[in-house]
C-alpha cells in the first residue's frame, strides 16, 4: 500500500566503524544503514582499511549479491586475517554499488591500546610474532657458551700455572 507514486530511492550511510571480533577473530565492523523505505537488491560492498596518513591497504573485503531491507542497518565485517589489532588511527574506505547507484562510505576510527590488547587476548588462531623471544633465547645461549669457554680457559690457565 502506498500513498504516492513517487519512487523512493535508497540511501546508504555509514553510522560507525569500530574494532570487534567475529567468531573470536579480530575484525573491523562498519555499521551501514539504509535510511530510506526502499529495498536494495544485488548490492556489492567493497571496503579497504588504511592506517591514517598512509596509502598501503592493510585489510580489505568484498561481498556481492547482498540485499538490504528498508530502514535497516547491519555490520559489514572486514577480517584481519588472523593478525593482531595494533593501536592507532585508521581510515575505512568503502564503496557500495547497486544497479546504477553508488555510495562512498568513508570514516576515520581509532583503536585504543587497551581495546587492542583485550581483543588480542581473546582472539583464536592469532598470528603472533615471537621473533623477540627467539632473539632473547639465542642471546642467553651465547652468553652461557661464552661463560663456559671463559671458565674452561681460566681453569686451564690456572692448572698450567700450578704445574
Amino acid at each position: 500500500m502506498t500513498e504516492t507514486d513517487t519512487k523512493i530511492e535508497p540511501n546508504l550511510v555509514l553510522n560507525s566503524v569500530k574494532a570487534t571480533q567475529i567468531n573470536y577473530r579480530n575484525a573491523v565492523a562498519a555499521n551501514i544503514q539504509n535510511e530510506r523505505a526502499a529495498i536494495i537488491k544485488d548490492m556489492t560492498i567493497s571496503a579497504k582499511i588504511y592506517r591514517k596518513g598512509e596509502s598501503d591497504v592493510l585489510y580489505e573485503s568484498t561481498q556481492k549479491s547482498l540485499r538490504m531491507a528498508p530502514n535497516t542497518n547491519f555490520n559489514f565485517g572486514v577480517g584481519l586475517d588472523n593478525k593482531p589489532f595494533k593501536p592507532g588511527t585508521y581510515l575505512f574506505k568503502g564503496v557500495a554499488k547497486a544497479g546504477d547507484k553508488k555510495w562512498v562510505l568513508n570514516k576515520e576510527f581509532t583503536i585504543k591500546g587497551d581495546e587492542a590488547k583485550d581483543f588480542n587476548k581473546k582472539a583464536v588462531e592469532l598470528d603472533v610474532d615471537y621473533t623477540w623471544i627467539y632473539i632473547l633465547c639465542g642471546a642467553i645461549v651465547i652468553v652461557i657458551l661464552v661463560g663456559i669457554i671463559l671458565f674452561l680457559m681460566y681453569r686451564l690457565k690456572r692448572k698450567s700455572k700450578g704445574e
